[in-house]
């Protein structure tokens, strides 16, 4: 079953480490089959908890191809430290 990955992102500090960290999260999504579904800021401005942020969607064949991802993903997590704020969930695929 198809599994997904939702964040919510707020970058206020998009330092050198962190543009090595968005290039190595895009090449892992790759890796692992995964597509970007969504990745930005709203179309027309947003209240509550989008104001200001962007959203960024995963789609992966399997919940196994994104354990597998996650795993590879932990890996690089550090060079996202002090970027900002991300609020992350994974759900099952309809």
């Amino acid at each position: 079953m198809t599994a997904y990955v939702f964040t919510i992102c707020e970058v206020t500090n998009p330092h050198d480490n962190f543009k090595q960290y968005a290039k190595q999260a895009a090449d892992l999504v790759a890796k692992h089959g995964g597509k970007y579904i969504v990745r930005g800021k709203p179309l027309d401005g947003a209240q509550g908890a989008f104001e200001g942020k962007l959203l960024v969607g995963l789609e992966f064949p399997s919940e196994e191809v994104l354990k597998a991802y996650k795993a590879d993903y932990a890996q690089i997590l550090h060079l996202c430290e002090g970027s900002g704020t991300y609020q992350t969930a994974a759900f099952p695929g309809a």
